[in-house]
């Protein structure tokens, strides 16, 4: 502070101008009864000149004070760490003073993000799967009536071209219009940076602000997996006789995925015979465990094997393209031997469960086995998006599932008896042995 800020001084206070020294107001008063106060006030304004973020220290204190001795005389005190250093006193009491700080206001930078899909299992505010979206926006607050120094500027730096590129320019608009004069906003690589003139004032009355967008990607990497975080800051800095710096509040995005699994199971794993009714259970389902999102346009597809034929509801073999009962719709190739599902989204912890039925196929081959196998693929966004997981991608844990199941032929038995049970040495003993070939199956090389 210097005198010229100085205004409004009681008691007929003064202030000296301290030259390249500092500046002080000076009071003299007549007395202060005992047990009573004394309170001295002034103003101070502040300039527009003043940086934001700074702290000023106002010192106040007593040079000296005297009372009357018993002996009619007068005593002068004078305090230790005195307010005037140039009073030729020795100090004989305690210190009297105390400070007071003025600040001035603090510029606010506030980052908040939101991202371009809002599912079940994926936060529109704080989650993203791979492919998606994230849309920034910083908020920087300029106080009134301060003026900013040098190399003022705004910088925000996206996690890495890696793993969250930016998908263009940012953009930067001055309390809601374009950035004018003297103002500039760049992007080079991952960094943006908005730069503010050498000593912009900002004018008593309302505040500035400055508010930067861009938008960034999730890229299908092997960084970018389910639970990783994408954290996020910015910086608004600048020099004011010393160099100033505030970070905004950091943004973290969960990065969430589906987790596809799948598991077959039939009726008659052994001890089939030719003409049996074979039960499937196919099912598909998506996890429940944390950060997992919806498994989007899941196609399901099961291969039955030659020996068995799939049938209808009343054990009548199914035409090629026909709707597999059971399925939701899956349809029946006959060539390839192949039941498929239409895509489907799975929701986290759900499921798509199939249940269709087969006859094994007379005669069959004794002690043979069909083993029947399924799979699932999914991606990780709705639609046709060049920018998403796969089961094809690289790094695909959770969008590709199998499972297997089989059904074994049963074989020829064989028992065997003998008469009497008990003997004695000499006795004639008759062994039986029987064997039994069901119908319908085919043996090869039979040796009993």
């Amino acid at each position: 502070f210097d005198c010229s800020m100085v205004s409004a001084i009681s008691d007929s206070g003064v202030c000296v101008d301290g030259g390249s020294g500092v500046d002080r107001i000076k009071w003299t008063v007549s007395a202060i009864d005992d047990e009573d106060t004394k309170s001295l006030t002034y103003k101070v304004a502040i300039p527009g000149s003043f940086g934001p973020e700074n702290n000023y220290v106002n010192k106040a204190g007593v040079r000296q004070y005297e009372s009357e001795t018993n002996t009619g005389g007068r005593y002068v005190y004078t305090p230790q760490n005195n307010i005037d250093p140039a009073n030729p006193r020795t100090p004989n009491v305690p210190r009297v003073d105390d400070e007071s700080n003025v600040r001035t206001p603090n510029v606010t930078l506030a980052k908040a993000r939101t991202t371009s899909i809002s599912e079940t299992g994926n936060s529109g505010t704080s989650q993203a799967t791979i492919g998606e979206l994230i849309n920034y926006t910083v908020t920087a607050t300029l106080p009134h009536g301060t003026t900013f120094g040098t190399n003022a500027k705004i910088t925000d730096t996206p996690n890495s071209a890696t793993t969250q590129p930016l998908t263009g320019p940012a953009t930067a608009t001055l309390n809601g219009a374009p950035l004018p004069a003297g103002w500039s906003i760049t992007t080079v690589g991952q960094l943006i940076t908005v730069n503010i003139p050498d000593g912009y004032v900002v004018p008593a009355g309302s505040n500035h602000t400055v508010v930067i967008s861009f938008q960034t990607r999730v890229t299908d990497v092997a960084a970018n997996v389910r639970g990783q975080n994408r954290t996020n800051r910015a910086n608004i800095s600048w020099t004011d006789s010393t160099p100033r710096s505030r970070n905004s509040n950091t943004v973290s995005t969960t990065i969430v995925e589906p987790l596809i699994a799948q598991n077959k199971s039939n009726n008659k794993s052994s001890n089939a015979t030719p003409g049996d009714t074979v039960t499937y259970t196919l099912v598909t389902s998506n996890s429940n465990a944390g950060n997992v999102s919806i498994a989007h346009e899941t196609v399901i597809r099961d291969v039955v094997p030659a020996g068995v034929t799939l049938v209808d509801g009343g054990g009548l073999p199914l035409a090629d393209g026909a709707v597999v009962p059971g399925t939701g719709g899956a349809t029946w190739n006959t060539a390839t031997r192949t039941i498929t599902s239409a895509p489907v989204d799975i929701n986290p912890g759900a499921n798509v469960t199939w249940t269709y039925q087969v006859k094994i196929d007379s005669p069959a081959i004794a002690g043979s086995s069909f083993t029947n196998t399924a799979n699932a693929r999914t991606t990780s966004i709705d639609g046709s998006d060049p920018n998403e997981r796969t089961a094809s991608s690289s790094t695909n844990t959770g969008y590709v599932a199998s499972s297997s199941s089989t059904v074994k032929i049963s074989g020829s038995s064989v028992t065997k008896s003998v008469t009497p049970a008990w003997v004695t040495i000499g006795t004639p003993m008759s062994f039986k042995a029987t064997v039994t070939i069901p119908k319908s199956l085919e043996f090869f090389n039979l040796t009993v």
